[in-house]
């Protein structure tokens, strides 16, 4: 919860609750100065949330996503992604190729999205792989992540990966599972979603200019043949192949791929342009070795002066980075957390004293001087969610904005 007294005392004050308005463009904040002070947001292209009722709902372009995935209101912020895939809801057409052991009936039952859309595949009865794929061009030594939501239809075990490398992964979908490497080495994740679908991904490095993206039933989730009853199988929907360490938001395709923009939120409106001022976010963190931007204050483009706090898994620890840069200088403070989870973040500055503190869920971090230079108050105009570039993935559920650098104990306060 976000303090009454730090609301009182805040110039901006953003917190996610059933009252909070939206629509195309705008993100209205509980504690505007006037209509004007919303904050804008730009998306050109609808784009999937998870809504209070668990289904995937398409939220039309530029209007914010209130995403409901963990229970509560977060706003989704991610960036830039492109589903590689083409006809990724349509596994019957000539996309996916070296259809082998299985047969494939179109729109069978209801998707994530609440929309006669998925697809049903059943093993036949030979002793036989029982799999499709697709291959798609891509940039070699990068790192993708494949993703397909599904759902149990008397076959508990199947696979994803990359026809290739042979990186992937089993799972176990009666127990909602991931089970062993399916060759090799990959990450692997499942989510679960309502009505018993789950989302299953995985995520390997490419070896050349091409992967193929293979999905499989298997009937003990170690091995690939076995005789199969010529009944069982699955429900899927929702195939998608992108450039990235982790799964991003379902991006439909037709014909060709489909690229969904960032999630920018952001407002100008009001003075941030200060020598003195507190930054307070909550927000949910879900580590990467990717940088996750969380909240930053900028000067509006090029991009030459900022203060922003983002997460980033560093040698395998997570850690969460407050960093002031103004070209070229700039100044870190990494923060080494234990788990993902929900964190309050304040960072406070006085660019004229060159002091700054870091809270955090109710403890003083650091308190101090800033080492190197540090932008100037009249190049720091404007506020986003996220993070400027190509950095935003975050999931923000209130923020606030003080005119003053809080006192530490205030900043305790505030975090706890």
């Amino acid at each position: 919860m976000i303090k009454t007294e730090a609301y009182n005392e805040c110039t901006q004050f953003l917190g996610l609750t059933t009252k909070n308005g939206f629509k195309a463009g705008k993100l209205y904040t509980q504690k505007p100065l006037s209509a004007a002070d919303a904050f804008v947001v730009n998306r050109n292209l609808a784009a999937y949330r998870i809504n209070q009722s668990g289904v995937l709902e398409l939220m039309a372009a530029n209007v914010p996503r209130v995403d409901y995935k963990n229970g509560c209101p977060e706003i989704l912020i991610e960036n830039e992604a492109t589903n590689r895939l083409i006809r990724s809801e349509e596994f019957n057409t000539t996309a996916w190729s070296n259809r082998f052991g299985l047969s494939i009936s179109a729109n069978a039952i209801n998707a994530p999205n609440d929309t006669l859309t998925a697809d049903r595949v059943i093993e036949n009865s030979a002793n036989s792989d029982h799999y499709f794929n697709q291959e798609v061009s891509v940039t070699t030594g990068t790192t993708y992540t494949m993703s397909l939501f599904i759902k149990n239809n008397g076959r508990r075990y199947c696979y994803l990966f990359d026809g290739y490398t042979g990186n992937g992964r089993f799972f176990d979908i009666q127990e909602g599972l991931v089970l062993g490497n399916f060759i090799g080495s990959s990450v692997g994740n499942i989510e679960s979603l309502s009505n018993g679908w789950y989302r299953i991904s995985v995520t390997v490095t490419s070896s050349g200019s091409l992967m193929s993206f293979y999905f499989g039933l298997s009937n003990n989730g170690t091995s690939l043949v076995y005789t199969g009853d010529g009944t069982s199988g699955f429900y899927i929907w929702g195939a998608q192949l992108e450039q990235s360490s982790f799964a991003t938001s379902y991006i439909p395709t037709t014909t060709t791929s489909l690229t969904r923009p960032p999630d920018i939120i952001e407002n100008n409106t009001i003075n941030y342009d200060i020598n003195q001022a507190t930054i307070f976010v909550r927000a949910r963190l879900d580590f990467s070795t990717d940088v996750r931007g969380v909240i930053t204050l900028y000067d509006g483009g090029p991009f030459e002066s900022y203060i922003t706090i983002y997460s980033e898994i560093i040698g395998g620890v997570r850690k969460i980075v407050f960093q002031t840069y103004t070209d070229p200088d700039d100044n870190i403070y990494q923060l080494t957390v234990p788990s993902n989870g929900i964190y309050n973040m304040a960072f406070a500055y006085d660019l004229t004293a060159n002091t700054y503190a870091i809270a955090v869920n109710g403890n003083i971090e650091f308190s101090g001087t800033f080492g190197n230079n540090t932008p100037t108050s009249s190049e720091l105009n404007t506020l986003t969610l996220g993070r400027i570039g190509s950095f935003y993935d975050a999931r923000v559920i209130g923020l606030m904005f003080f005119d003053s650098k809080l006192d530490n104990t205030s900043l305790e306060n505030l975090t706890a």
